[in-house]
């Protein structure tokens, strides 16, 4: 094989990353690979160093993919050619079959890019914590679907990709996955505010339904201070709200408004057990919007009012 050292370029990016892998060998002229870990994503950055047209790659996972140095042509089915250049960015569904050219790559003048592969958890947990804000943006509305692969040319997306590679990079192991935990979340809020947001979000859904409830029962547990509208828990398992109705059952044995329904009774009957805990604030602390209601639900899952069961409470601690 042709032995070829890494140029070093100006930018600072592309300097830190050649200073890591100088010492690294060089297997592939074409994609050359280096992985970098971390809990919550995998960082991979390509290197190549010789011209060359046509070569596949997929990945099995969504991947944020970032231009670092040279140029590359991205070439997906029913779609014209794209290029793409140093501080642009995409966002692949799993399994999407690309084939790209390198028309200028060399070994003194290598292209260079990267792929960041995030966790369906880390995703979901950062829709779950920022839906309420994220819902006020226009462009949040999973309504339509993108027609096809656009590329990013945000300067903040690409601020955020730079300060991730500089943290895989970096060789402070006691806060780096809280440093690169942060500046993941960073990067899907602020694809989730472009056009791309699907391709991050619809794979997650699509591929186990079942998991994007682990974040539903989480946002629901963290507010049944309040009302719980079905469009919210919609967005947040990214499905329509028919397939969302159907998983939910299937993962819980019961409609979305059962469930809600009696984890707030059983909230309710941990307040109404303390001594100065009344009905009435407990009521309205649970977001329902009378007490005739709250009576209701909480005799039709108890088998008894929540007058009854407080007498019981009170009656159990006087013995």
């Amino acid at each position: 094989m042709q032995q070829v050292s890494r140029p070093i370029s100006s930018h600072p990016i592309q300097k830190l990353i050649v200073k890591t892998q100088q010492q690294q060998r060089i297997d592939k002229m074409v994609e050359n690979r280096t992985v970098y870990g971390s809990e919550q994503a995998e960082l991979n950055i390509y290197e190549t160093f010789e011209k060359a047209s046509l070569v596949e790659l997929q990945f099995n996972h969504s991947v944020v993919v970032g231009m670092i140095e040279g140029k590359k042509v991205m070439h997906f089915q029913g779609q014209q050619p794209l290029d793409f250049l140093p501080n642009e960015t995409m966002v692949l569904p799993p399994r999407q079959a690309m084939k790209i050219d390198f028309p200028e790559a060399s070994d003194q003048q290598p292209t260079r890019c990267l792929a960041l592969l995030i966790s369906d958890e880390l995703i979901s947990e950062t829709v779950a914590e920022h839906f309420e804000e994220l819902n006020k943006y226009e462009n949040w509305d999973r309504s339509t679907e993108p027609e096809n692969h656009s590329i990013l040319r945000s300067p903040h997306i690409t601020q955020n990709i730079h300060r991730l590679v500089q943290l895989f990079l970096e060789n402070n192991q006691f806060a780096k996955p809280t440093f690169i935990d942060f500046s993941l979340k960073e990067l899907i809020i602020r694809i989730l505010q472009t056009e791309a947001k699907h391709f991050l979000l619809d794979p997650c859904a699509k591929d186990d339904p079942k998991h994007r409830f682990t974040e539903v029962a989480r946002y629901i547990h963290k507010n049944l201070h309040r009302e719980i509208l079905p469009e919210q828990l919609c967005h947040i398992a990214g499905m329509s709200q028919a397939s969302f109705y159907r998983y939910f059952k299937e993962a819980f044995g019961e409609s979305p408004n059962t469930y809600i329904s009696k984890e707030k009774i059983k909230f309710a009957k941990k307040l109404l057990a303390k001594p100065h805990c009344n009905i009435t604030e407990v009521c309205y602390e649970l977001g329902f919007n009378s007490l005739h209601y709250f009576d209701r639900v909480f005799k039709k899952i108890t088998g008894i009012t929540p007058t009854q069961y407080k007498e019981r409470i009170l009656r159990n601690s006087s013995k």
